[in-house]
């Protein structure tokens, strides 16, 4: 095994409040890459919904799953979201509480636009100062 794989080509293509697009070409050959194509998409989404707030994000208590639906070829894209009831008061409720939870939910698909995997994602996310 490889000590220092070379690092993925994971592109951000696009951030909103709350959502997020990665991208990966070419697909992953490891079911690893594409798990960090879906927790990159998931953080960006997370990052997105702080703005413009200042925040460390790290794994939540709930469970953090990939579930593989079939296997990936050419460029992949992650779009994550954040759950929208979470959105609309969240940057109001880390203000308020300097602490949420946010979990986010992950869908990978090809360039024909056929789900690879489904993912999500929980996360603590803390307001700094």
């Amino acid at each position: 095994m490889d000590e220092n794989p070379a690092p993925l080509p994971i592109e951000i293509e696009a951030v909103d409040r709350g959502a997020a697009l990665a991208r990966l070409d070419p697909a992953p050959k490891d079911p690893v890459a594409l798990f960090a194509l879906a927790e990159r998409s998931s953080r960006a989404a997370v990052l997105g919904a702080a703005r413009p707030l200042r925040v460390e994000l790290h794994p939540g208590e709930g469970e953090n799953r990939v579930r593989y639906l079939r296997s990936a070829h050419a460029t992949l894209h992650a779009a994550a979201a954040v759950e929208m009831e979470i959105v609309d008061d969240f940057v109001d409720a880390l203000g308020r509480e300097g602490r949420i939870s946010a979990l986010v939910n992950v869908v990978v698909i090809d360039e024909d636009g056929e789900p690879v995997a489904r993912a999500s994602f929980d996360w603590v996310v803390l307001r700094r100062s």
